[in-house]
């Protein structure tokens, strides 16, 4: 097995929020000095089940020479099923790496990532709520009342027809009223002016790593920048390596890189 890749990631302990979902960021590395492309996947560890574990993107991409790239995997273990009663759940830990394999040769050149856990803390799961009973009773009882009093109300109208005296019918002659004419009043229309996104100057030498939603090959940096100004998501993005673009959901912390080129938008 040749080591071809380097693959690193920022922390090796995750919290699973409330609804059991968690997100990493590896960031690999093509170790040789020749392009390759590469083929990511995860691999489950322990307990930890295949369908909990997604990478965002595409998972095949090419590596330049000394090329980088980012993978965001993210971590979605569904809510144990509701018991009769409130049972406490302990604390589980699910283990999982990244290993990236190279598409040209994968049975020899592949490298294991390092490993990461994620934490679910312990928790107590609530018993599923019934559907009242008593709430059927009560609309029946409302809909036997309404009916009751429909059919007493029909009755005690046909008694008072029955003994009712003739009222004589006068006769009138319609008068007709002129309609007024109305002129319609044209409304001109409120066209709302289009927002301005702008952008901060470019960040030449400047990585942003984390927060990746998006990836994409650019055919340039503008058009990388365009892409992050038209995305209503985007925050920051970070282009190089290849005309490879990141779009990003929150602002990293900008690193020192001479290979990217990053900005934000300005808000």
């Amino acid at each position: 097995m040749a080591n071809i890749f380097t693959i690193t990631s920022a922390q090796q302990t995750l919290k699973a929020d409330a609804n059991g979902m968690a997100t990493t960021v590896f960031t690999v590395t093509n170790a040789t000095s020749r392009p390759l492309r590469g083929v990511a996947k995860i691999k489950p560890l322990g307990n930890t089940q295949t369908q909990w574990l997604s990478i965002e993107g595409e998972a095949e991409r090419d590596f330049p020479a000394g090329g980088t790239h980012q993978f965001t995997v993210d971590f979605n273990r569904p809510k144990p099923a509701a018991a009769p009663t409130a049972t406490p759940q302990p604390a589980e830990s699910f283990p999982f790496r990244l290993d990236v394999i190279s598409t040209a040769n994968p049975d020899e050149d592949f490298t294991e990532g390092q490993s990461v856990t994620v934490e679910i803390p312990e928790q107590t799961i609530q018993p599923k709520k019934s559907f009242p009973w008593w709430i059927p009773v009560v609309i029946a009882v409302l809909v036997v009342g309404i009916i009751v009093a429909v059919l007493l109300l029909r009755e005690n109208g046909d008694n008072n027809e029955n003994t009712a005296t003739p009222t004589p019918t006068m006769t009138t002659t319609p008068t007709t009223t002129p309609t007024p004419t109305v002129t319609p009043t044209l409304l001109t229309p409120i066209i709302p002016r289009p927002k301005i996104v702008r952008m901060s100057p470019k960040e030449y030498g400047k990585d942003r790593p984390g927060s990746d939603f998006q990836y994409f090959v650019a055919p340039s940096l503008q058009d990388c920048e365009n892409a992050c100004r038209e995305n209503a998501a985007c925050k920051a993005f970070t282009f190089g390596n290849g005309n490879n673009c990141w779009l990003k959901n929150a602002k990293p912390a900008p690193v020192d890189n001479p290979n990217f080129i990053s900005g934000t938008k300005i808000e």
